[in-house]
């Protein structure tokens, strides 16, 4: 070997004493031992490697006030590669950090944490080179994979702040994360993690705040998109996962074939901002926020796509919370088949999501395993609104779309469902249980052009399901179906119901409670009383405060 270390080494000395290693590519460590830099002094490593002979050595210990630098080199084997004490300062750039138990250790510190890491991988491939998966460490960890890329600790009340990736921001800076159970482990400290590449990872970002009153904040990923400064995540079981006492942003990442994308629960009346994230082929969730009560927590601008039978944007709590959810603006999934799912919410608003045009809706399908698909689907959450989304199921598959249904309102006092699009669902809007004070007006059921009303799929447009008497009118501001535009179903001349109630249930002031049919084929397409035509005020009529193209002007 270029150089064998065989027991402990210090670098000490009057302050400014350095130690420097260079173009050395075969060091061997002996099992156990440490390299120490004490305060004031200094440790170059630079085109190095490091390896152990045949059990892992202790790796690098900076003490309180000492400082690394390590460039274009090789640090494998250790039990844990460099530990930073006290807020000890380290620089590392374009090296390798491969088959480590862990690779960077961040003791508790108060302040700005100085270490910065960029273009660094952190890896348990078989080489630094090879790009080979492995669970290949050396005893006493033999036969099992890295298990964390960076270890970030701290106990003191005063949490400190720290960077995992560093300006400048740009593609060759990025650190890479590979094959590791945890790529940034982070608790009780104000983390920020900007360009960085994780894969194969059990947890890309896990943070938690679990022992401190103070809460903290998590950063992962920033705008402007075009900035660099967002992570990647791909083949991760957990994308980011934040728990516990914490303010969460989580902006412009890149999601890719994940189980639990975007996690966020118990953070406590925080704010949790989750944010024009791209997240593609997922298997249970997109984003999930759960268990937070009394948190606000913001979800837009967000693209989620691809699971057979996952969810993509769920905000639930165990029972009725005072956690304000705003999904939207801009929120768009396909091939899913849950799109928003929220329950126990109070007030919380779905705004704006999807477009009129292109493949930017709230697109979904039916669910691989159940069968059925819900665009909107939301369980007691009082004074809800349901505003402006576009939600649209599958346009080519009309036998499938029975089982979808455009937005479902369970148990859900004083919504207020207006102004939304829904297209190709064999249920355009459902409300079931009890759901006093309700408005639902405004809304287009079927589908439609910018002038003209087009041909769709659905079997139901509105269906009342199990509703005491009076539950939805005269409470409601409802006065009767043509407060909603209708577009004829696919088999208009098949009696396709438009909108029903059971036994008991009043849908209108003035209207009996029977169901309402559809059996015109020319506009205005009102669907008409049991089959006969209603009293009720056409569509475009002068007076229900209509555009010139007949859509409701509402607001």
């Amino acid at each position: 070997p270029c150089l064998a270390i065989n027991g402990n080494l210090t670098v000490n000395g009057p302050p400014g004493t350095t130690l420097t290693i260079i173009d050395c590519l075969n060091i061997s460590m002996s099992p156990d031992v440490t390299i120490t830099v004490n305060a004031g002094c200094t440790l170059n490593i630079i085109k190095s490697r490091f390896k152990a002979c045949n059990e892992m050595w202790d790796g690098i210990i900076l003490n309180p006030g000492s400082f690394c630098f390590i460039d274009r080199s090789w640090i494998e084997d250790a039990t844990t590669a460099v530990t930073s004490e006290g807020g000890a300062k380290y620089t590392i750039k374009n090296s390798c950090f491969n088959r480590n138990g862990v690779g960077i250790q961040v003791q508790p510190f108060t302040g700005v944490h100085p270490g910065t890491v960029i273009g660094t991988s952190f890896t348990s491939w078989t080489t630094c080179t090879s790009g080979v998966p492995a669970v290949i460490m050396k005893a006493p960890f033999a036969g099992f994979r890295s298990f964390v890329g960076i270890n970030i600790v701290n106990d003191i009340v005063a949490a400190g702040s720290i960077e995992v990736g560093s300006s400048p921001f740009t593609v060759p800076n990025r650190n890479r994360f590979d094959n590791l159970d945890f790529g940034v482990f982070s608790q009780n400290t104000n983390t920020s993690v900007r360009n960085n590449r994780f894969t194969g990872c059990a947890f890309g970002v896990l943070s938690n705040n679990q022992f401190f009153a103070p809460a903290t904040n998590i950063t992962v990923g920033e705008l402007p998109v075009t900035s660099n400064k967002g992570n990647s995540f791909t083949n991760c079981t957990f994308g980011v996962y934040v728990e516990a006492d914490q303010n969460a942003n989580i902006i412009n990442n890149k999601i890719n074939n994940g189980v639990f994308c975007i996690t966020a629960t118990i953070c406590g009346n925080r704010t949790i901002n989750i944010k024009n994230n791209e997240i593609n082929q997922f298997m249970i969730n997109g984003i999930d926020c759960r268990s937070n009560p009394g948190a606000i927590i913001n979800i837009s601008n967000n693209s989620v796509r691809n699971s057979a039978d996952g969810e993509a944007i769920t905000v639930k709590e165990a029972s009725l919370s005072s956690t304000f959810a705003r999904v939207g603006p801009g929120n768009r999934t396909q091939n899913v088949p849950i799109g928003i799912h929220l329950v126990y919410l109070m007030g919380p608003e779905i705004s704006q999501n999807g477009a009129a045009t292109g493949n930017n809706q709230i697109r979904f399908s039916p669910g691989a395993s159940s069968g059925f698909g819900y665009g909107i689907w939301m369980q007691n959450c009082p004074s809800a609104s349901v505003g402006l989304n576009y939600i649209r199921g599958d346009q080519t598959n009309h036998a499938s779309n029975i089982s979808l249904f455009g937005i479902d309102v369970e148990m859900t006092t004083g919504a207020n469902i207006s102004e939304n699009n829904i297209w190709y669902t064999g249920n355009c809007i459902r409300a079931f249980g009890t759901m006093n004070a309700t408005t639902l007006i405004c809304n287009t059921i079927g589908g439609r052009s910018q002038t003209n009303l087009i041909a769709n799929s659905y079997t139901n447009g509105i269906v009342l399901d199990a509703i005491p008497s009076g539950g939805i009118g005269p409470f409601g501001a409802i006065t009767s179906p043509s407060d909603n535009a209708w577009a004829t179903p696919l088999n208009a001349g098949l009696h396709t119901l438009m909108m029903f109630g059971t036994d008991g249930t009043c849908m209108f002031p003035g209207f009996p409670c029977l169901p309402w049919w559809f059996t015109r084929t020319t506009p205005p397409f009102v669907p008409t009383l049991n089959g006969q035509i209603a009293a009720v005020t056409p569509l475009g009529t002068p007076g229900l405060n209509t555009t010139a193209t007949g859509d409701p002007a509402c607001f």
